[in-house]
């Protein structure tokens, strides 16, 4: 199911959303510190092995990462429905099988 929406997010930025638009997007506009700036919706992790684009909501009880690599096509997008989902999302996210897939 997971890798079905990262396809189809792939497939909607590539051929819905013109790449000189999602280019911009993915753009920093603001530098938060050394290692992380906001583009267009997005934050951006910048890293020895390249950048990481990355989004993250929730209500009450559920909460969503999203985080990808534009120039691997790959990303990963984890869903919770739990109170404390964030913290399993934040573990999953600096587990080394993440950083593999990305």
């Amino acid at each position: 199911m997971t890798h079905r929406l990262a396809c189809c997010c792939s497939v909607f930025l590539t051929l819905v959303v013109e790449c000189r638009t999602v280019s911009e997007m993915l753009q920093p506009q603001v530098k938060v510190d050394g290692s992380v700036s906001w583009a267009l919706g997005w934050a951006i992790q910048h890293t020895p092995k390249g950048e990481f684009i990355f989004h993250s909501g929730g209500i009450a009880g559920a909460h969503c990462r999203t985080v990808a690599s534009v120039p691997h096509k790959t990303g990963v997008v984890v869903m919770t429905n739990g109170q404390n989902g964030y913290k399993l999302i934040e573990k999953l996210m600096m587990s080394d099988a993440i950083g593999k897939l990305l």
